[in-house]
């Protein structure tokens, strides 16, 4: 089906595709730059649905023309990524990252990496910044969306013979996967965001502009609405930041903004000039293949050279990523365009599907091969990374997103009393949460200790951004330290400068409800988990790539907030690094001391516990000698 040539799509496409290489080369620039990808899901509504519902029309939609098509459009652009992706990760990761990859490889070729990634993300799922083909899950939702909606389509207009039936059928759909999606967003705000479900909303509202009759509206109107559904985009780009709870509700205002710029097409000399700019055709016309290259290029160019992004590395990625997609556009994505459908409809299904399962199956079967360049102290530094929080009692005592309701910890069992015994309680996030298991180790008998942490919620008795945080803290201090006597409380965070001024205030409704506070400062944190590092790099290379100065300003502003208060201060910093260039890497055993980027591991916490045991001992004998 042909249709005329539409200067602001590709303009939309263009927009978008640069949002979201900005954010991901330099969020910093661009906050909300992540936006981009809601564009073009309510592009590919207007155009999919647009296109189906026509055929329908017309008696002429058919199921294998429609897949073969899309696979003709999407699958080659990917596939050479792909492969070229596969073997970068063979010489580049390390052998359980490659084994992962391998994981991520079949999801992406097979169009379910939004499911795959969403079963993989997790309060400790940082990694996945370092996972070269995360992109996808946009692609399989888009994916998931092209097979699934014409059997919709079809399948309403053959029970309904009313347009307009279809049409209300259509946006009750849409507000259903809208609404659970936001409220999602505060039970399993992962699935809201990967599920294709809670994102067809945003393509249903596409497709109404494309099906529903437009309103006749002056060339006027027509500007000042696209005007300022652009503004609403743009500055939606700068205003929205990862903090921001999405999708949603939240993802409305950019998604209507789109769907109204589309509707009015409109066709005044300002517009027409600033969408038909060469450089913004240009990057239209290269906007699939510039989004499948960005992405890999970034998390590719970050393992090969270690470190993070300075100007110039910026600059680099960005140019290399513009290089590699217009070389696809014009060798693969173009000339595979002009393939006849009508000619090769079967093989256009069928071929994607054999060249896939051939790559998985040769990716997999050299993963054994792979592993065998590796010094054997790598495999073992690898492992730890996969510790991830393991002991820190997740989804019991250490609340999650999943898990959020503090309820959980009184049905757990995670807050201990006994008279004859001096209380503890260890309160804070999962920066609290990784001592536990040393610290009950290490416990003498006189002791107990009870546990009370939430993933990504820094001790703060005011309110915070994040509602399952407020209603932890609420049970903490309206309920757990008012009804429970504790002897000493230990606090522990992962805190930044920001934390400071609301945190003066909560040391005092501390100190109302504790005689006893003991406060773990910062942890030393580093540009990548340090166990990758070590796998890279000899330990006297690793200087670069600790965030020492950062953290030590933090430590300096927490230790003299509790010198101010009064209450004992553990500088958890100072006891891994004497100075930048003399951190304690390895624990006595060998392995790391953090599994991460800033989280201790197992032996990491046992190996400072007695201090910290010694120093609750100080505390507790001084109190009771007072």
């Amino acid at each position: 089906m042909k249709t005329s040539f539409r200067f602001d799509i590709q303009a939309l496409r263009a927009l978008a595709v640069m949002s979201v290489l900005i954010f991901h080369i330099s969020p910093y620039h661009l906050p909300g730059g992540y936006l981009g990808v809601d564009v073009f899901f309510v592009i590919s509504g207007y155009l999919i649905i647009g296109q189906i519902w026509k055929l329908i029309c017309d008696r002429n939609f058919k199921f294998v023309d429609f897949y073969a098509n899309r696979f003709k459009r999407l699958f080659p652009p990917l596939f050479v990524v792909l492969v070229a992706s596969s073997i970068l990760a063979y010489y580049l990761m390390l052998p359980m990252e490659y084994k992962n990859y391998t994981e991520m490889l079949k999801a992406s070729l097979l169009y379910y990496s939004n499911i795959w990634f969403y079963f993989q993300s997790d309060y400790f799922s940082n990694d996945l910044k370092l996972s070269p083909l995360l992109h996808t899950w946009s692609l399989s939702v888009e994916e998931q969306f092209y097979f699934i909606f014409p059997i919709i389509l079809v399948l309403l207009s053959t029970i309904f013979k009313r347009r307009i039936m279809v049409f209300a059928s259509l946006i009750l759909i849409g507000l259903v996967s809208l609404f659970a999606g936001h409220f999602l967003l505060y039970s399993d705000a992962a699935f809201s965001f990967f599920s294709p479900f809670t994102r067809f909303w945003q393509f249903i509202i596409g497709g109404m502009v494309a099906v529903l009759p437009q309103p006749n509206i002056s060339n006027r109107a027509s500007f000042q609405v696209t005007t300022l559904s652009l503004g609403v985009i743009i500055v939606s780009l700068f205003i929205y930041n990862e903090d921001t709870p999405f999708p949603g509700l939240f993802a409305v205002p950019v998604t209507l903004a789109t769907a109204a710029i589309i509707a009015c097409h409109c066709r005044s000399k300002f517009i027409t000039y600033l969408t038909a700019n060469k450089a913004i055709l240009y990057i239209g016309n290269i906007s699939y293949s510039l989004y499948l290259w960005h992405w890999p290029t970034i998390v590719f160019y970050k393992i090969a050279f270690l470190g993070e992004y300075s100007p110039k590395d910026k600059v680099a990625v960005f140019v290399i990523s513009f290089i590699l997609a217009s070389v696809t556009y014009f060798f693969v994505e173009k000339p595979t365009r002009s393939i006849s459908t009508s000619k090769f409809r079967f093989s256009l299904i069928i071929a994607p599907i054999t060249l896939s399962l051939a790559v998985i199956i040769t990716f997999i079967t050299i993963s054994d091969v792979q592993q065998t360049r590796f010094k054997p102290e790598v495999i073992v530094y690898e492992k730890v990374m996969e510790e991830k929080g393991s002991n820190f009692r997740e989804g019991k005592c250490f609340l999650t997103e999943d898990i959020s309701s503090p309820s959980t910890i009184i049905e757990s069992n995670c807050i201990v009393q006994d008279k004859d015994k001096y209380n503890i309680l260890l309160l804070g996030d999962s920066h609290a949460a990784m001592w536990y298991s040393a610290l009950e180790g290490t416990r003498k008998n006189e002791f107990t200790l009870s546990q009370a942490t939430a993933a990504g919620c820094t001790v703060n008795s005011t309110r915070s951004k994040l509602e399952r945080c407020n209603d932890f803290y609420d049970w903490v201090f309206n309920d757990l330290l008012l009804n429970t006597e504790f002897d000493l409380v230990i606090v522990g965070s992962r805190w930044r400068l920001k934390d400071v001024k609301s945190f003066a205030k909560t040391i005092e409704v501390l100190k109302e409800e504790s005689d006893n506070i003991f406060l773990i400062g910062p942890n030393i944190e580093y540009a990548q988990p340090l166990p990758w590092l070590l796998s890279h790099l000899k330990q006297d290379e690793l200087e670069g790539f600790t965030r020492y100065d950062k953290q030590k300003r933090v430590d300096k502003e927490i230790h003299d907030l509790a010198d101010k208060a009064g209450i004992e201060y553990y500088p958890l910093m100072d006891s891994l690094c004497t100075a930048k260039n003399k951190c304690t890497y390895l624990t006595p055993s060998g392995s790391p001391t953090l599994f991460d980027d800033d989280h201790l591991t197992q032996d990491g916490a046992l190996m400072l516990s007695t201090e910290v045991w010694n120093k609750v001992n100080s505390m507790l004998f001084s109190h009771v000698n007072n």
